[in-house]
């Protein structure tokens, strides 16, 4: 096991863990890492990638669901701020939270959240596609954004998929469980018990 020889100890849930954060790791390699004149980032927070775009020096909005979630966010992994995005004023809220706009957005989320983020994308913003969870129950497609603006703000958008790093997992989960046991980091496993207790 990689990550126990660089002694993260995680059980089972290792995978789980480490998804969004290798490819977080992974946007690293390619066009879509953090560049120097980045300060802003939307991001819904698992906790962890969160964590490290704020050790590369950005400022971070994190967006989850519920007002317990947004303090973990804030208390335990250090966001800036957090918002709720089931609050009937979360596309207000989120425009107050960016009045400087939004850089990355590292999108888990979609549907609604997506939009809600769309038209605060800055000139040359990067949208990292890592998933679509309000979306895979829809039995029919979802209207996307609007594209006029992706022309206008050259918005450059991609998704990634785990096994697109796998080359890479023994260095980028190296890396990962460096950060993991520096200490200066938080995360919390959730872990249910028998497949009749599952969500």
């Amino acid at each position: 096991n990689v990550a126990r020889l660089h002694g993260l100890e995680t059980g089972g849930a290792l995978l789980d863990l480490l998804r969004p954060h290798v490819t977080w790791v992974g946007n690293n390699y390619d066009q879509l890492a953090p560049e120097k004149e980045d300060g802003r980032l939307s991001v819904e927070p698992d906790g962890l990638v969160g964590q490290l775009a704020k050790a590369r020096g950005l400022r971070t909005v994190g967006i989850a669901g519920g007002v317990e979630k947004c303090a973990y966010a804030v208390e335990a992994c250090g966001f800036d701020i957090c918002l709720d995005h089931r609050a009937p004023d979360f596309a207000e809220a989120l425009a107050a939270a960016t009045p400087d706009g939004v850089d990355i957005d590292f999108e888990n989320v979609g549907g609604d959240v997506l939009e809600a983020i769309w038209p605060r994308l800055n000139p040359h913003a990067r949208v990292v596609v890592s998933g679509l969870i309000a979306q895979y129950s829809l039995t029919s497609p979802r209207q996307g954004p609007d594209l006029t603006r992706l022309l206008k703000q050259r918005i450059r958008i991609q998704g990634f998929i785990i096994s697109d790093y796998a080359a890479e997992f023994p260095a980028i989960i190296g890396d990962l469980a460096g950060v993991l046991t520096s200490g200066g980091f938080n995360w919390r496993p959730d872990v249910t018990q028998g497949l009749e207790n599952a969500p």
